[in-house]
C-alpha cells in the first residue's frame, strides 16, 4: 500500500486483517503509531479491529518487489513517487491508482516502464482520526472498479485473481471494461462537490436547497458533463439525477477532504480537481464559465 491513510489504511487494513501479506508505505507520526501500537482501523464491519503486527515502513526502507502497488497517495505527492514505483515492481506487478484525478493512470505509465499500469476508483468513507488510527464512516468496506486502461483483456485472469483477493477481505469489485469512463464518472461527483463547497466554504447541507450552491454544482456537473461527451463517454443514467441525490443524502455537515485541506491551508487536490477540469475543457474547445469561476476565486493564475 503506498500510503496509509484512509484509502490505503482500510483497504490494506482489510487485505491484512484477511491474511495477506500487505507492506504498509507511511511516514511520520502515523507511521510512528502504526509501527508502536499497529493500525487500528475503527466502526468497520467487522467492529474495530487491530492490525498489530502491520509491516509499515518508509520507501527508502522497503526493498522489495510487490506483486501488487496500490497508489493511495494524493495527487500532488504522485510525481515525487515514481522512481519508487519503478524500483518496487516486476515486470508482471499491477499497479493500481485509486487516487482522486484524471488520467491518473496514464501519467503513471508516462513515467514507470516497469510492471502492468491500471485504472481504479475506489468508494470508501473514512478519514484518519489520530496517527495509527482509520474511522471508515461509513460502516462498509466500500468498492473498488479497476481494469486495464486500454480497456482490452490481455491480463483478464490475473486480474479476476486479483480481484478474488479483494472480495475475500469485505470490499465489494468490479472489473470494468471501460475504466477511463468509470473514473470520470466518480470524478465528476467528487470534483464538483469539492468546487461549490469550497467556492462558498459551505457544508454539503447548503448544496441540498435551491439557491446559489446548487445552482453552481448544476452548473459544474454540465460542464463536466460536456468534457465526457468529448471524450466518448456514454452513461446510461442521468449523472445530474445521481449526483445530487448523492449530495441530498449526505450528512448536513459534511465536507470533503479537499475542502478542508484548502480551508486550514495546508496542501491540497485543488490543481487536480478543480483546475484540471479548467485545462482540459478550455484545451477541448470547451466553454467552461463555471469552472473557470471557481478557479479564479481560489487562486488559478492559467
Amino acid at each position: 500500500m503506498l500510503g496509509a491513510g484512509a484509502v490505503g489504511g482500510c483497504l490494506g487494513g482489510y487485505l491484512a486483517y484477511k491474511g495477506e501479506n500487505v507492506t504498509f508505505i507511511a511516514r511520520g507520526k502515523h507511521l510512528d503509531a502504526i509501527r508502536e501500537n499497529g493500525l487500528r482501523i475503527i466502526d468497520s464491519p467487522f467492529g474495530d479491529i487491530c492490525i498489530k503486527d502491520a509491516k509499515a515502513m518508509t520507501c527508502a526502507e522497503y526493498q522489495d518487489k510487490a506483486d501488487v502497488i496500490f497508489v493511495c497517495v494524493k495527487d500532488y505527492s504522485l510525481g515525487d513517487l515514481y522512481p519508487f514505483i519503478e524500483r518496487a515492481a516486476h515486470e508482471n506487478t499491477f499497479i493500481l491508482p485509486v487516487l482522486n484525478g484524471l488520467d491518473v493512470g496514464e501519467h503513471i505509465a508516462e513515467h514507470v516502464h516497469t510492471g502492468i499500469v491500471l485504472g481504479g476508483a475506489i468508494y470508501i468513507s473514512a478519514f484518519i482520526r489520530e496517527p495509527g488510527v482509520i474511522a471508515n464512516i461509513a460502516g462498509n468496506t466500500g468498492g473498488l472498479l479497476m481494469g486495464e486502461l486500454s480497456g482490452g483483456c490481455m491480463h483478464s485472469a490475473e486480474l479476476e485473481n486479483l480481484a478474488e483477493t479483494i472480495r475475500n477481505a469485505g470490499v465489494k469489485v468490479e472489473i470494468s471494461d471501460n475504466i477511463g469512463q468509470d473514473i470520470f464518472r466518480k470524478f465528476m461527483c467528487v470534483s464538483a462537490i469539492s468546487a461549490t463547497n469550497c467556492f462558498f466554504n459551505t457544508p454539503m447541507g447548503e448544496i441540498r436547497h435551491p439557491g446559489p450552491q446548487r445552482a453552481l454544482i448544476a452548473c459544474c456537473i454540465r460542464e463536466l458533463l460536456n468534457i465526457a461527451d468529448m471524450k466518448g463517454y456514454v452513461y446510461e443514467e442521468d449523472q445530474t439525477a445521481d449526483i445530487m441525490s448523492r449530495v441530498d443524502n449526505m450528512e448536513y455537515g459534511a465536507t470533503t477532504s479537499m475542502q478542508r485541506d484548502w480551508a486550514a491551508g495546508r496542501e491540497c487536490e485543488i490543481d487536480a480537481q478543480i483546475y484540471e477540469p479548467v485545462r482540459i475543457g478550455e484545451k477541448m474547445g470547451l466553454y467552461m464559465p463555471a469552472y473557470r469561476l471557481v478557479s479564479e476565486k481560489l487562486g488559478f493564475k492559467g
